[in-house]
Order: C-alpha cells, then structure tokens, then sequence
C-alpha cells in the first residue's frame, strides 16, 4: 500500500470512488493537506479509471519531492510525514515538550497546570485574597483560602456527616473511616492512613521541630504542640463545651469531648463493625484483630496492644523496676 500527498482533490470523485476502490481519507492540523490511501478496484467504471490515473500521476509528482514539506508558521517549523506512524511520533513529542518544565523537567497534564506549575519556579503569586491580603499562585487556591474568611465547608462525609472546606481534606478523612494504612514509615515500619501523618511522624526521627515559641525558646515538631504550648503563657482556654461548659485548649479536644454527649462514634471496625468515638481506640482496638502489641515494657519485657495499658501494668506491676 502506497501513501501520497494530494494538494487538491474533489470530495464529488473520491464519494465515487468508494464502491469501487477502498479509499482512507485523513485531514491534517489545518486541512491544508489530505492523504489518500489507495488500493487497486476490483471493479473499476471508466469515470473510476480515469479518477484512479489522474491521482496516480500526483503520486508520481509527489514521489520525485523530498520525503518531507516544512510547513513554516511564525517561528516555529513543523512537520508532515509520509506515513501516519511518523506524523503521530512527531504530533507528540511536539505535544509533550509544550507541556515540559524546561526548569525542572515535570511534565504536566495541560498547558494551564504547566503555567500554574512555572509560578513555583518565578515566586508569581497573581491572585490575591481581598480580605486579607494574602496572595496565591492560582485562582483555584484563591476560591479554597477564602472559605477561611467564609466558614463554607462544602463538602461532607456520607457516613459521619462531618464537614470540610476542601475537597483534600474530606478524601484523608475517609481514610480514616476506611481504616486502610497504606503509609510505612522506612525507619521504624509503622504504618498510618495518609501522608500527611506520616511526614508529621518522619520529624519524630530527624529530630526536626520547626515550630518555635513566641514566648520563649521551645520549639515543637507539631504545630498543634505548639497552639497549646503557646496558650499556656496566654492562659487562653476558649474552646468551651456548650453541653457542660468544660475548658479545653483546642478544638480538635473540644470535637472529642463533645462525643460523650452526642454519643457519636464515627470511627468503624472494619472487621467486626464495632464503633469508637476517637480514632485512637480504633488504633488500638484493630490490634485485637492482627495480633499487634507494640508497647513493650522495658522491665519485665511484656507486651501491649496500647500505650494506656502499658502505663497501667506499669504503675501496678513494675513500679519500682528501672524503665
């Protein structure tokens, strides 16, 4: 089978020509040009010979040109092949280099994300938040900043009801319903539901505590740590229980508090359905299942399937043992 280049060739001749000879007409980019397949009539009329002959001597002109014709647009120079294999070849390396950082080399999904992409490099920051000042790289993180300011949280959790002003954020939270640890720590294989937990815990080991105290000098690994290291100088305890009017130094204390009054337990089993009001007792409860006890006493050598016990057997049995 033969591939030509056709400059001009009549849409009425090539309609005539499908009955009588297998034709495959392509358009390429700009329609500027169209390839014809051909392959010899079983059955040829004498207008079909004639159509046949005269394509036959274009091909005959186009074989004695250059295998290649460089089409020159602007500034940049683009090729067609002789064979549709080739052409695609080139349709994508075009195609991906348009789509490459030339600082890093990360390719990206679409032009608009290779842009977004290129203001990590630049420091451009064109989006800012009108209420506050701050300024973003994209108008997506712009849209998801505000709902701070706006207290929106659009998207909620089907099972507990729970929700979250980012999309991101309710994906983690499900893990946590899922029960699914995916995530191993190199160092000492723990394993935990999402990779955020699992950078929180890797500074465990480097030693790293990036968060410093305004008040003195203590630093933190965690800045949870250090809200409520930070409302010790400040005697700040604002999160107050609406039901029985407790104190507690920050919210996410506050939320497990108040389970005890609501009775919610949104953190399941995934092996026998069994519910807990905190995902640390599901932590601690799935080890009845996989027969894990990783809290060692380092006095008699047992082991736990939680810390609470191991404190326990500590005050009760092994209390005046060296730890």
């Amino acid at each position: 089978m033969h591939a030509v280049y056709v400059s001009v060739v009549s849409l009425k001749h090539v309609q005539m020509l499908q009955k009588d000879q297998q034709t495959s007409v392509n358009l390429l980019d700009c329609g500027m040009k169209l390839k014809t397949e051909i392959t010899e009539a079983r059955e040829q009329t004498d207008e079909g010979d004639l159509i046949y002959s005269e394509l036959m001597e274009v091909k005959q002109e186009n074989s004695e040109r250059n295998e290649t014709e460089e089409i020159i647009t602007g500034d940049k120079s683009l090729s067609y092949f002789n064979t549709e294999k080739n052409l695609s070849s080139f349709q994508a390396e075009t195609a991906k280099d348009s789509l490459t950082c030339p600082q890093c080399g990360k390719t990206l999904s679409c032009t608009g994300a290779r842009n977004r992409h290129m203001r990590t490099h630049t420091g451009e920051r064109p989006y800012g938040c009108d209420q506050c000042g701050k300024t973003l790289t994209s108008k997506a993180s712009l849209i998801e900043h505000k709902r701070i300011h706006t207290g929106e949280r659009p998207y909620t959790c089907d099972q507990c009801g729970k929700s979250f002003a980012w999309l991101t954020a309710l994906r983690e939270h499900l893990l946590y319903h899922s029960g699914v640890r995916s995530f191993q720590c190199e160092q000492c294989s723990k394993t935990f539901i999402s990779s955020n937990s699992l950078r929180t815990h890797i500074k465990t080991h480097a030693a790293v505590k990036p968060y410093a105290c305004s008040f003195c000098e203590k630093t933190y690994s965690y800045l949870n740590s250090l809200k409520q290291h930070e409302q010790s100088h400040t005697g700040g305890t604002s999160h107050v229980c609406s039901v029985c009017g407790k104190n507690f130094t920050s919210v996410s204390s506050l939320k497990q508090h108040h389970r005890i009054h609501t009775g919610e337990k949104p953190y399941k089993c995934s092996q026998c359905g069994k519910t807990f009001t905190r995902i640390r007792n599901l932590r601690d409860h799935e080890r009845l299942h996989t027969g894990e006890r990783p809290y060692h006493c380092s006095s008699c050598g047992q082991s736990f399937i939680a810390s609470s016990t191991l404190c326990t057997h500590r005050k009760k049995w092994c209390k005046g043992h060296p730890s």
